[in-house]
């Protein structure tokens, strides 16, 4: 993602290797995104989390999912590349709060 050149920090540069792995959903959402970045997860089950949907429309955040877990890194890889240039579009609506999920061949929004 960096080489392709996208800037890019991960919970565990954020938090730290151990932290990174403990921080709730509803901290880094607000979090991250007070510190300006959108957001991208390969957890798709905090959209079905009541409290982590509100942690998203309270922060106004853009977040950008994955519709299953079970992708590998270089399918991510290949759906953010794919898709970049409608996120890109996205990103520069600030229609926000939203949640997008990145399918293999479309963008959907999903929230709200």
């Amino acid at each position: 993602m960096r080489a392709a050149g996208w800037k890019i920090v991960t919970l565990s540069e954020e938090y730290g290797v151990q932290q990174g792995q403990h921080v709730s959903d509803t901290a880094w959402i607000s979090e991250q995104t007070a510190a300006g970045r959108v957001l991208v997860t390969s957890d798709a089950r905090i959209l079905s989390d009541p409290l982590e949907r509100q942690a998203i429309v309270s922060a106004r955040a853009l977040m950008f999912t994955f519709p299953t877990a079970r992708l590998r890194s270089d399918e991510h890889f290949g759906r953010l590349m794919t898709h970049r240039e409608r996120i890109a579009g996205i990103v520069s609506l600030e229609d926000i709060p939203a949640a997008y999920a990145l399918y293999e061949h479309r963008v959907s929004r999903i929230l709200p």
